[in-house]
């Protein structure tokens, strides 16, 4: 199956094999034999746009192809790199996950395989949580002029450390609190 067929029409089996015949050893392939789910499906497709050749002036001089990643979104335009906007200990999380599911292919042991399919579980809730965010009190004062202060104390937390990491789960929590304020200002 060609590289160009399989982004048309695409099958995860087929596309499992196409990386292989592709990148042969690569550490990926461990990720995508544990099975098919929306992360696998994403990166499988990310992975093989990266391997899709692009016509330039210099391949076609050369004979060499050049490798970009594709946009998806737009046909035949190129796009940057972007890392997705985790946090260390989601990737952390993610990573964990991603073992527990290797684990669980090569484990025999009914017991092991129940252990860690609820490892999984636990560590898929932790990363929802994550990403959703913190819970917002929304039991605030009704009195505007509290609402007011704290409406301003939580814009200069957010614009203070809107670029720290380790503060995006308070920066997240405070953007919400607004949301609510503005709609008890109205």
């Amino acid at each position: 199956m060609k590289l160009s067929d399989w982004l048309t029409h695409q099958d995860y089996d087929k596309g499992v094999a196409l990386y292989q015949e592709l990148v042969p050893g690569a550490p990926l392939l461990s990720l995508f034999r544990i099975g098919q789910n929306s992360f696998t499906e994403k990166k499988l497709f990310e992975e093989l746009s990266k391997l899709r050749p692009l016509p330039d002036e210099a391949q076609q001089r050369s004979g060499t192809p050049k490798l970009v990643a594709q946009n998806p979104e737009v046909p035949g335009q190129a796009r940057e790199q972007q890392a997705p906007d985790w946090t260390e200990d989601q990737r952390r999380m993610f990573r964990e996950r991603a073992t527990a599911h290797a684990q669980m292919k090569s484990a025999t042991n009914a017991s092991d395989r129940k252990a860690l399919a609820f490892r999984i579980l636990a560590i898929t809730d932790r990363i929802e949580k994550t990403l959703k965010g913190p819970e917002v009190d929304d039991s605030l004062t009704d009195d505007p002029v509290e609402l007011i202060k704290l409406r301003n104390n939580n814009r200069a937390y957010i614009s203070k450390f809107k670029d720290h990491e380790n503060r995006q789960i308070e920066v997240q929590r405070r953007r919400r609190q607004n949301e609510i304020i503005e709609g008890k200002l109205g």
